[in-house]
């Protein structure tokens, strides 16, 4: 098993942010989180003789509880998931499994909230239909594949188109291009990949926020595991927003990890530095 401290770094000094214990096929065991260096909450996992997760038991410092309970059928698909507040069931999702598709229920107090039918059809489409608390149709969502490229398609109750994206993937199927469009067809998002060797060397994205274009390049790089070891976003102007840099050890986990905004907008996020320790326990 492993013990993995994570610490922020603030002026210098590590404040401890999180511990997780993970066992020897990389389940995570226990989980204990902290504020200003505190211990606020701690979480621990069960799972079964086939490692799938069972129960997760979360307990707050200063008072609370939930818990997550996983049922599955023998072949590992789950088949109910329960969610206790204060120890108290507060909602259910069940899941039925036929030759017309998957079937999810969502239940709160013993009352049907939400269904999804979800089928797979012959040709590689599939198709997921949303129902409301009274059985009425509410979203309808089909997937249709294609030699080159999936399209996504929503709608609403009365079939309207909604909303619609587009990927395109290279002949060793690795996603080049996604478009994101509305349901007029008018274009929401663009993102281009540049891709080698099945790894990511820059992402262009043209997006509309708030009435205003955005427009951004972020670029890769990788060691000689393919580990990524630095990421730097910026606009069309070569203006660097965001660059993130990170450390592994000789087993390739990672030990640091330096991100910082410098764009002086936190839209493109906070800046952190974090550094994680990594030990070996007995079982």
């Amino acid at each position: 098993m492993k013990k993995i401290k994570s610490y922020n770094v603030i002026d210098g000094e590590k404040i401890l942010e999180r511990v997780a214990v993970i066992s020897d096929s990389g389940k995570i065991l226990n989980r204990k989180l902290y504020e200003a260096g505190k211990l606020s909450s701690e979480t621990r996992f069960q799972y079964d003789d086939k490692d799938n997760l069972t129960q997760e038991d979360a307990i707050l410092v200063e008072g609370g509880s939930t818990t997550n309970k996983y049922s599955y059928n023998d072949d590992g698909e789950i088949l109910k998931i329960q969610r206790f507040l204060q120890g108290e069931l507060f909602e259910e999702e069940k899941y039925e499994y036929g030759e017309e598709g998957t079937i999810k229920t969502v239940w709160q107090d013993s009352e049907l909230i939400e269904k999804l039918i979800e089928t797979e059809n012959e040709d590689g489409s599939e198709e997921i239909k949303v129902y409301d608390k009274d059985d009425k149709l509410t979203k309808t969502q089909k997937t249709l594949p294609y030699e080159d490229q999936t399209e996504v398609c929503v709608y609403d109750a009365d079939n309207k188109l909604m909303a619609k994206s587009i990927e395109v993937f290279n002949d060793a199927d690795y996603m080049v291009a996604r478009r994101e469009l509305d349901g007029d067809g008018h274009l929401l998002r663009v993102d281009d990949f540049t891709v080698e060797n099945g790894l990511i060397l820059k992402h262009h994205l043209k997006t509309k926020v708030e009435n205003e274009i955005i427009e951004l390049e972020t670029h890769y790089k990788y060691d000689e595991n393919e580990k990524e070891i630095e990421k730097e976003m910026k606009d069309m102007s070569g203006n660097v927003l965001q660059l993130q840099k990170k450390t592994y050890n000789e087993d390739g986990e990672l030990v640091e990890d330096i991100f910082e905004n410098l764009s002086g907008n936190l839209q493109y996020g906070a800046s952190y530095h974090h550094i994680i320790e990594i030990e070996k326990v007995e079982t």
